[in-house]
């Protein structure tokens, strides 16, 4: 199936509320090339400097977003590249990204990571972490928490209704 197929499938059971990030990391820039001249404009990469490669070979009005677990060495790299950051998951990298986009006085758009279901193989912040982490928000300038991303564990269907509604009693509370 082409890329053209996939995506016009893809978009057919789609909500027009709903906007498709095209996951690119690996891709060639061919790849991305025949997204984008189908109307993709929002690509998800998780190792820097590959985002970088893209983001500097390819359509300046590309949104880029970070989706991978960021170190906090490469958070400098980033800044004024990325639309979204997916991966906030640390006051460590809280602070790194404020410091970083404060230098350019930049403002990063961010999710806040959450390991909701406490998995050692997985990053991000755990439950009892975040109140620490969203007090640390409230003090930063340069850094603007859009919403929460978590990757749940694997399992039924009931298991994994029971993370997403964790998730959104999260984000209500």
């Amino acid at each position: 199936m082409s890329i053209q197929n996939n995506i016009d499938a893809l978009k057919k059971d789609m909500p027009s509320n709903v906007n498709l990030i095209a996951v690119s990391k690996t891709k060639p820039m061919e790849d991305i090339s025949e997204a984008y001249s189908v109307g993709i404009r929002d690509f998800g990469e998780n190792k820097v400097q590959e985002m970088i490669n893209k983001y500097d070979n390819l359509d300046k009005d590309i949104r880029w977003h970070f989706i991978g677990h960021l170190q906090r060495n490469k958070v400098k790299y980033l800044v004024s590249k990325v639309y979204l950051i997916h991966s906030l998951d640390s006051i460590e990298l809280l602070k790194e990204i404020e410091k970083q986009y404060g230098k350019k006085g930049d403002v990063a758009k961010t999710l806040i990571q959450i390991n909701i279901g406490d998995e050692k193989s997985k990053t991000g912040i755990k439950l009892n972490e975040l109140d620490l982490l969203l007090k640390e928000v409230e003090k930063s300038n340069c850094v603007k928490v859009m919403g929460l991303m978590a990757i749940i564990p694997k399992g039924d269907e009931n298991s994994c209704r029971e993370y997403f509604r964790k998730m959104k009693n999260l984000f209500n509370d």
